[in-house]
């Protein structure tokens, strides 16, 4: 049986840090390969992070993302 684990998001905000707190079971379950870790990086939004030429749409339009992930 996996130990629940914990999962939060801590967002700097000026001087202080806003923390997001994801409760188990209802917000997250890790799954048997997943891992322990901490990962720091740039968040960058793309809406739903659709991309549908034959619609002529694409949430990935103008942003350059590649460098801002992992």
């Amino acid at each position: 049986m996996l130990d629940s684990g914990e999962l939060f998001l801590s967002i700097p905000n000026g001087g202080d840090t806003i923390r997001k707190y994801y409760e188990y079971e209802k917000d997250f379950y890790p799954g048997a390969t997943s891992d322990s870790g901490i990962l720091t990086a740039e968040i960058v939004y793309v809406g739903y992070g659709i991309s549908a030429p034959e619609l002529d749409y694409d949430d990935y339009a103008g942003i350059t993302s590649k460098e801002k992930l992992f």
